[in-house]
């Protein structure tokens, strides 16, 4: 038996070539195959390749394959998978635009021009250049930032990333969190490596791992460890549980509730201690 198909093309300069129940409307607009796929009437040069319920929408948008994507907004794409969008939220000129979106399922690339998601699902790419490579539900706000997978991470902060990990968020520009769970990079390129709800405020901070530590103020370091603070410009904490070092150049190196307050002052194990003096060094 002899199945008909139902293509059309409302326009004379606009082409179905195959498929079934494919429209194209916009002047210049192509479909090339699948299934009830639409180059709507904005869709001047307009294109999909394939796939099932499919849309293009805007000037030069595309859809190559997949089922529901759309393609809404200036030089925009989708490669394929399941009911993604690229779609750009303001004006593009020549500069910007071209978001896009690789695969996944349920994304949405709506940047100002050039935002990324290569897959995953439930993720959201908005800002301008952001990328969002894979992962479940991640969501990069930030210009140039990046996140690269794991669960619910976030990146909202200029060129910040999140890499891996579960609710983790990267804020400050430059920013970052390699893994890890519920950590929060802010400051100034502050950097989290794993441990879980560590934080970070200030310029160059750190902390690498452990449970619910803080490094605040300039180029500081925490190394493990439980409820550790540092709160000065050079200071390190490695270790321990509630340690804190707030003075300039200090630093604690285990034990448990030392505070290593006055400048260049160590603490080295032991337990509640607290350096009076300056270049003091308690064993």
């Amino acid at each position: 038996m002899k199945i008909s198909l139902c293509i059309a093309a409302q326009l004379q300069n606009s082409t179905v070539t195959g498929g079934a129940y494919n429209h194209s409307e916009g002047e210049y607009g192509s479909v090339s195959g699948g299934l009830e796929n639409h180059v709507e009437a904005a869709g001047y040069l307009g294109s999909i390749g394939g796939g099932d319920k499919n849309t293009a929408s805007a000037v030069s948008a595309s859809v190559t394959g997949g089922y529901g994507n759309k393609a809404t907004g200036r030089w925009d794409s989708v490669t394929g998978g399941y009911e993604n969008i690229a779609g750009i939220t303001e004006e593009s000129n020549a500069l910007h635009g071209a978001n896009s979106v690789s695969g996944g399922a349920f994304n949405e690339a709506t940047g100002p021009g050039q935002s990324w998601i290569g897959g995953g699902e439930y993720g959201k790419a908005s800002g301008a250049h952001s990328a969002l490579l894979g992962g479940y539900n991640g969501n990069v706000s930030g210009p140039n930032a990046t996140v690269s997978g794991g669960a619910e991470n976030t990146a909202g902060g200029e060129d910040a990333s999140a890499s891996g990990g579960h609710l983790n968020n990267a804020t400050g520009k430059y920013s970052s969190v390699s893994g890890g769970l519920e950590g929060t990079a802010g400051g100034e390129a502050g950097s989290i490596l794993g441990g879980q709800q560590d934080r970070t405020s200030g310029e160059e901070p750190t902390a690498l791992g452990g449970l619910e530590n803080e490094a605040t103020g300039r180029s500081t370091t925490i190394v493990g460890g439980l409820n550790n603070k540092t709160a000065e410009t050079f200071t390190l904490v490695a270790g321990g549980g509630f340690n804190e070092a707030l003075g300039f150049r200090a630093g604690v190196l285990g034990g448990e509730l030392n505070k290593a307050t006055a400048e260049g002052s160590w603490i080295f194990g032991t337990y509640s201690k607290e350096t009076k003096s300056m270049r003091e060094i308690i064993y």
